[in-house]
């Protein structure tokens, strides 16, 4: 018990919160809109309760293109990949994993180009928290 109680207090000292890892995942479209919820309530963009409480989606600010594969490109192999990430309290992605792909490769490049994005964090109730993410990258030649 004592662990999870420092951990807690270091997440608050720190300002940011955290969701709880059982929050359901959904795929995102690459439009810059990205999924944060907690598990409490999710997270409307549209909702008017969700803007009265302080609550917002992680918002991309900084988009890095994916470096096509070289032997992918020059074989004219063209795939996709479903790449999960974590959204900190600074707004950088430190974890990103690929869900589903159609080629290792492509997977190790998209999650390298995920890792470089910058975002404005997601907001429970007016406090910066992590959030969970799923985007699609398609890779064609």
């Amino acid at each position: 018990m004592r662990p999870f109680i420092s951990v807690l207090i270091l997440l608050v000292v720190s300002g940011c919160a955290t969701v709880s890892p059982e929050i359901p995942e959904r795929a995102t479209p690459p439009n810059g809109l990205h999924s944060a919820e907690s598990s409490m309530q999710p997270i409307e963009p549209d909702s008017e309760d969700a803007k009265a409480r302080g609550d917002a989606q992680a918002v991309t600010l900084h988009v890095v293109p994916a470096i096509y594969p070289i032997k992918m490109l020059a074989n004219k192999v063209s795939g996709s990949v479903l790449v999960e990430y974590i959204v900190e309290c600074d707004g950088t992605v430190q974890i990103a994993k690929a869900i589903q792909q159609t080629n290792e490769e492509f997977g190790q490049a998209a999650i390298a180009c995920v890792k470089k994005w910058k975002f404005k964090p997601g907001l429970k109730a007016g406090i910066p928290v992590r959030t969970r993410n799923q985007i699609p990258l398609v890779f064609t030649p």
